[in-house]
C-alpha cells in the first residue's frame, strides 16, 4: 500500500472505468484545468449513474466510449484554489459534484461545490 503525504504529487490514484466489466485502480497523471479547484477527497458517493457507467449503459466520458475516472459526488478539503477561482480558499471543507470523484485529488468547478 502506498502512503500519501500532504505534499502535492504529480500522480494520483483513481478508479478507472470503461475498460471492461470492472473498475481498475490506477496511478494517473495529476490533471490540470484553469479555473478549477483541487479537492483532497475524504468521501465519495456511489450512485446509480456510476453503476450504469460500469455496465456501459451510460457514459461519464463526454467523448463517448473509452476510459474515464469514475465517481460524481465528492466531499473533502480544498487542496489548491485557482487564481481564477480563489473562493473557496485552500483548507475549506466542501462537497459537490465532479467527474472523477473516485480519485485522491479530483478537479472541481467552483460553482459545483458548496462549503461545509
Amino acid at each position: 500500500m502506498t502512503t500519501r503525504t500532504n505534499e502535492t504529487a504529480s500522480t494520483l490514484r483513481a478508479l478507472i472505468g470503461g475498460e471492461g466489466a470492472q473498475w481498475l485502480r490506477e496511478e494517473i497523471a495529476l490533471p490540470e484545468q484553469r479555473g478549477a479547484v483541487r479537492i483532497q477527497v475524504h468521501a465519495a458517493g456511489l450512485n446509480r449513474a456510476d453503476l450504469y457507467a460500469l455496465e456501459s449503459s451510460h457514459t461519464a466520458n463526454s467523448e463517448g466510449e473509452g476510459a474515464f475516472t469514475a465517481g460524481m459526488e465528492v466531499a473533502g478539503v480544498v487542496e489548491t484554489a485557482s487564481p481564477r477561482a480563489p473562493h473557496p480558499p485552500a483548507g475549506t471543507r466542501v462537497m459537490g459534484t465532479t467527474i472523477g470523484a473516485f480519485a485522491d485529488h479530483p478537479l472541481c468547478h467552483p460553482r459545483l461545490i458548496v462549503e461545509d
